[in-house]
């Protein structure tokens, strides 16, 4: 990559029409920042994958986290190994997973109920 400070993953919804019906995305992308100039740059896609969201990278920076349908997901750094976290039924949410600080746990809120009256926190 290049000469980037930080980057950043940006999980987008890929279909549904959310903002436009004409609007196309693609999944994950990384930006990279460029303190000196305060700029993002767009790199490309990381990963096509369906309605990511809630992306958190892992302590290490080996890992992503993210939320796609309404359970956890969580794949390598580069897109493969990926594997769903949570098995929720419909009408369940699992959603704003955080990674402890060593990353050997994750932390989520199950939401559940009409309008998520209920919720809880979980940890894997």
């Amino acid at each position: 990559m290049n000469n980037f400070d930080y980057y950043a993953y940006i999980g987008t919804y890929t279909s549904g029409g959310v903002i436009t019906p004409k609007l196309q995305s693609k999944g994950i992308y990384i930006l990279g920042y460029d303190s000196s100039s305060g700029t993002f740059s767009q790199l490309g896609t990381a990963f096509e994958k369906d309605n990511p969201s809630f992306l958190a990278i892992s302590p290490n920076g080996k890992k992503v986290l993210y939320q796609r349908d309404h359970n956890l997901w969580i794949m390598n750094i580069d897109g493969s190994g990926q594997a769903r976290l949570t098995d929720l039924p419909i009408g369940h949410l699992a959603y704003h997973g955080q990674w402890s600080p060593s990353g050997s746990h994750i932390v989520y809120i199950h939401r559940m109920g009409k309008w998520g009256a209920e919720c809880v926190i979980e940890w894997v």
